[in-house]
């Protein structure tokens, strides 16, 4: 994303907090939320920037030390790491025993824990105090309960943006903590911003498969269904198989692969078959 667009788009959303932005894979959200803490930071604010895994925190934390946003104007964290913090801080408040050393096991009492925290007017005044601006990614992937925190934290009165997209969610196997509804819990609290999809990550490599994937998005996010078989995209190929066919015709597949430049990854439904290809393939994949 050329700078003078990304910090133009940087400029809206941080004029419009509270709001949200839905943004597919690859189409610039990292560098869009780094580009939004580099402004606050530049308007002399602080930032607090939660999301899901510490992977999520390396991510956003090497975007911004390349921004140049210094370390005192920026906290990242995980949100059940933010949670342990409060809870742990004020354990009384938050009605749970939190040790010293967190067991993430028991995240969800941390969680609320910290939402009961996050509702004192004392720590109210701490939050609003501390953090001009509250960033949240991968927003898709909150929990009721995370999502009740990130609420009580908004209300404290630093302005609120989320990031996400409902296609990405990866955390919705417990039917004890299910997710938020991108439609009924996001969008009515935090109005959506509307942004330009562009296939940035593809922009260098297939950015005819990029845009593909972009124009396709409508049918998925209704819940509806399309034929592979009837697109046709340069990097997307399909093969029909039979059941004896299947290992060799996906096997051929990878290793015509194997031989380009390019990195390849294979999946595959079964742990089993997917055993079998790699050893056919002999690590050439």
């Amino acid at each position: 994303m050329a700078s003078d667009e990304l910090n133009r788009l940087a400029a809206e959303i941080v004029a419009e907090a509270p709001c949200s932005l839905e943004m597919p894979a690859g189409t610039g959200k990292t560098e869009l939320l780094a580009a939004c803490a580099t402004m606050v930071a530049q308007q002399g604010e602080r930032s607090l920037i939660l999301t899901h895994t510490n992977a999520g925190v390396d991510a956003i934390r090497k975007r911004l030390k390349r921004f140049g946003v210094l370390p005192k104007m920026v906290r990242v964290e995980t949100i059940t790491s933010w949670a342990f913090t409060l809870s742990r801080s004020y354990p009384s408040i938050a009605k749970t025993t939190v040790p010293e050393v967190p067991d993430w096991s028991a995240s969800m009492s941390y969680v609320q824990g910290a939402t009961l925290v996050a509702k004192t007017e004392a720590i109210r005044r701490v939050h609003a105090i501390s953090f001009g601006f509250l960033f949240v990614d991968e927003y898709q992937d909150c929990t009721l309960d995370q999502h009740q925190l990130v609420a009580e934290i908004s209300k404290a009165g630093p302005r609120t943006v989320v990031l996400g997209d409902r296609l990405q969610a990866i955390f919705g196997f417990d039917p004890n903590r299910p997710l938020i509804n991108w439609d009924a819990h996001v969008t009515p609290t935090y109005r959506p911003k509307k942004l330009p999809s562009v296939p940035h990550r593809w922009r260098r490599h297939n950015s005819a498969l990029g845009q593909w994937l972009l124009d396709i998005r409508p049918l998925l996010v209704d819940g509806g269904t399309f034929d592979f078989s009837s697109h046709h995209v340069k990097g997307l190929q399909w093969k029909q198989f039979d059941s004896n066919s299947a290992v060799r015709t996906v096997n051929n597949a990878a290793y015509a692969l194997s031989i380009t430049t390019e990195s390849v990854v294979l999946l595959d439904k079964w742990a089993s078959d997917v055993a079998k290809h790699a050893n056919r393939l002999g690590g050439s994949y």
